[in-house]
């Protein structure tokens, strides 16, 4: 018994991976450290840290990971499950996120930006190598809400924000139902 939340606003701005990097997996990012250690211990009391689920994520043709917080994939992005289309290279209205605005004052790069404050988002995705063969590549969101398979951005800047995501044990005594009364 477990709930899917993903945070709907860009939280903050990370680079993917260190410039020395050599390696733009999800598996050895800096993202996935920076959001299952620092985020993880910052953003949620000990209580919610129990009620969060580790969760097996399949990577695609890179390694799984077991995470607590982690990033969306291209195929969860174009699962309807999780509320978004099937097509991930349509602009979607459920897929574009704006900046809180702590995250909005701190590093949004106005590249990605549209004049109403829609940013690009990280996927944890590897992205498609540059002309040169270059791996440093993961895939985003742009800030129209499509990604496809040209939709890819160079790891080692921070051009592309945040939207974690966690799967949450509803049987945990932070979470209760509330009743509602149905009316004729």
């Amino acid at each position: 018994d477990k709930i899917f939340l993903q945070s709907d606003q860009i939280l903050d701005y990370i680079t993917y991976c260190d410039y020395n990097s050599k390696d733009a997996t999800w598996e050895k990012s800096n993202m996935r450290a920076e959001l299952n250690e620092r985020f993880f211990n910052l953003a949620f009391s000990k209580e919610e840290q129990e009620a969060i689920i580790q969760t097996k994520l399949d990577n695609g043709a890179e390694a799984s990971t077991e995470d607590k917080v982690f990033l969306l994939s291209v195929n969860d992005i174009t699962n309807t499950t999780y509320g978004y289309c099937t097509d991930g290279a349509n602009l979607s209205a459920s897929r574009i996120l704006k900046c809180t605005e702590c995250a909005q004052l701190d590093n949004c790069n106005d590249f990605y930006e549209r004049e109403d404050y829609q940013y690009a988002w990280w996927l944890r995705t590897p992205g498609i190598p540059s002309y040169d063969n270059n791996p440093m590549f993961a895939t985003y969101v742009n800030a129209l809400g499509s990604c496809d398979n040209e939709t890819t951005g160079l790891t080692t800047v921070s051009h592309a924000g945040i939207a974690p995501a966690i799967y949450v044990d509803i049987n945990s005594p932070l979470w209760s139902t509330k009743k509602t009364e149905v009316r004729d």
